[in-house]
């Protein structure tokens, strides 16, 4: 029998019920997001972050004698690697695709297999791609289930409308930011860049830009339906950061902080200092491995990726 789209969305919201039921129990630890951000900005270079007594203290930190992120990098140092790391970050924004590659409000373009650019309106909702009728179908399916299980269907639900088939089977990150955000240009070209250089296997990269004129994206509906665990947050800032991954069965949902940590850990760990030699002057030149200090302290509770 030929598969009609009304079928194929309850089949959909059917499988996604059942990859929520088997999802499971992630850590409600805070991750602290400007910590997690701060590590992937200074990802090229030898460089650590610790969080002081509030949550918008964090310290650049190197190993001691012993091999433990102890010494604090003074303010003059830090300066001197921001110079040389500015130069290397203007060239990769005129380079980035992400940033140059031009594409039309509530469209998408691939441009690489595994970099995806999506442009969408402030007024984007998680079922705006289905017919009145699927609407219906929705709203049908989740009115006996719980406000917990609404919320987590229709993340997901929302999640998924940017795939496509090919991408399934990927850990898919997706970076969310205003149009008028300077700070998410910079790490979209900043993400595109790394992984441009170590192209890491299973993993894709959505921008996904909303155009907001009024500056309401706090308020908006995107952020209520994409983030809507608001106390795991440690801080409300963009860009977002979301990922979304297979795992045994079930789609497994990381958000803000943890979102970059299950990134890092999963891809790009091995290559932190990558471009320490630029400042080998001012930080040491070499971490030991198998002492680094995770970037969370919940990331234990982290699944991998299959390797």
């Amino acid at each position: 029998m030929k598969l009609t789209f009304l079928n194929f969305t309850t089949l959909l919201l059917l499988n996604i019920l059942c990859s929520v039921n088997k999802a499971e129990v992630l850590s409600d630890i805070p991750f602290n997001k400007l910590r997690e951000m701060y590590s992937f900005y200074y990802l090229p270079f030898n460089i650590g972050f610790k969080v002081g007594n509030q949550k918008d203290d964090v310290f650049p930190v190197i190993r001691d004698a012993m091999g433990a992120l102890t010494v604090t990098v003074n303010p003059d140092d830090m300066k001197k690697v921001e110079t040389a790391w500015k130069e290397v970050r203007e060239d990769w924004k005129k380079r980035s695709l992400f940033l140059s590659t031009p594409i039309d409000l509530g469209k998408k373009v691939r441009i690489s297999p595994h970099l995806v650019s999506h442009k969408i309106g402030i007024n984007r909702t998680a079922l705006d791609s289905l017919s009145f009728a699927n609407k219906l179908i929705f709203q049908k399916t989740l009115q006996d289930k719980s406000p917990e299980i609404q919320t987590k269907v229709t993340q997901l639900f929302f999640l998924k409308s940017f795939l496509e088939d090919r991408d399934n089977n990927d850990f898919n990150f997706f970076i969310i930011s205003p149009s008028w955000c300077a700070s998410s240009k910079e790490y979209r070209a900043i993400f595109e860049a790394y992984f441009k250089k170590f192209s890491p296997a299973k993993l894709t990269i959505h921008s996904i830009v909303v155009e907001d004129p009024d500056e309401s994206i706090f308020d908006s509906k995107i952020f209520k339906e994409l983030f809507p665990n608001s106390k795991i947050y440690s801080h409300e800032m963009v860009p977002r950061f979301i990922a979304l991954q297979q795992k045994d069965g079930a789609s497994v949902v990381y958000e803000e902080g943890e979102a970059l940590s299950a990134l890092y850990e999963n891809f790009f760990k091995p290559h932190q200092g990558f471009l320490n030699s630029l400042v080998t002057n001012i930080i040491p030149d070499k971490l030991i491995p198998e002492n680094n200090t995770p970037l969370s302290s919940s990331i234990a509770k982290l699944p991998k990726v299959a390797e």
